[in-house]
């Protein structure tokens, strides 16, 4: 039987980041993706109209603004909001743009009650939806660029388990020492 060295690397195979440290950089990309995903997320929960007035009758609306076909209304403190089935804490709510001739109506009601209101241009939602969208486009990006280098690896070197395959067959033929197929085993399995 020959011996090999302990540190020779089989043709084609590189030496990645052990295990542990993978799963903590893995952990640590998720905990920032969950960060940015929730920076960036809408902060405003959609409620009916009906809901709207509700809560203009309770004087817990602040201000009302009419933006871009919507109004959104800011809380004077934050409350549970359910609708349709979702319960979530707000502060900010967003209501469709009702027909117009009932929009104005309640828009006179409304100022007659105290609430502040204001036109304006939606210009802080739109670039958060627009990092939104670019982060989400990002991730599916990076994604794909992975999954395109994962095929190239493979296609020169073998798919993970082709490699394990090929490792069971050199101890098996003598090749290969128990240790050094062991080794072999633990740097192929974080791939699996």
């Amino acid at each position: 039987m020959t011996t090999h060295d302990e540190t020779r690397e089989s043709p084609g195979t590189t030496q990645g980041p052990s295990p542990t440290a993978l799963a903590l950089i893995l952990a640590l990309g998720l905990i920032g993706l969950l960060l940015l995903l929730s920076l960036l997320a809408p902060s405003e929960t959609a409620i009916r109209p009906e809901r709207l007035e509700e809560l203009v009758s309770q004087d817990m609306i602040e201000r009302i603004e009419v933006v871009e076909g919507r109004l959104i209304g800011r809380l004077r403190q934050p409350l549970v909001i359910e609708e349709e089935g979702h319960q979530s804490l707000t502060k900010d709510i967003i209501v469709p743009m009702p027909d117009e001739d009932v929009v104005i109506e309640a828009l006179a009601r409304w100022r007659a009650s105290g609430v502040a209101l204001s036109v304006g241009t939606d210009r802080g939602r739109w670039l958060r939806e627009s990092a939104w969208m670019a982060a989400i486009g990002g991730l599916l990006l990076f994604g794909l660029y992975n999954l395109v280098q994962q095929a190239r690896t493979h296609r020169r070197t073998g798919s993970p388990r082709e490699r394990l395959v090929r490792a069971r067959k050199d101890l098996e033929e003598g090749r290969m020492t128990q240790e050094e197929y062991e080794r072999r085993v633990s740097e192929i399995a974080p791939e699996l």
